[in-house]
């Protein structure tokens, strides 16, 4: 399969190929060098910082208040 995904900001920046995903993931889920390890971040197969919003609790309940109401689903 030859697909490419595409950055939303500006569609003629490829992001990665079906392909790397799918390598990235296998990386995450195999590779004995992150056994045991947890809470990381990667961007494709390199370990990257998380965003900052990461960090921002009033960003965190906007999102879950947005997507509980775009899902229909109930705040537990």
């Amino acid at each position: 399969m030859s697909l490419t995904l595409f950055c939303l900001h500006n569609p003629r920046v490829p992001i990665s190929t079906v392909e790397q995903g799918a390598e990235a993931i296998l990386n995450l889920a195999v590779s004995p060098a992150l056994a045991g390890r947890s809470g990381l971040y990667f961007n494709g197969l390199r370990e990257a910082r998380a965003h900052a919003q990461v960090d921002d609790t009033e960003a965190r309940r906007r999102l879950r208040r947005l997507s509980l109401e775009l899902t229909g689903l109930a705040d537990d």
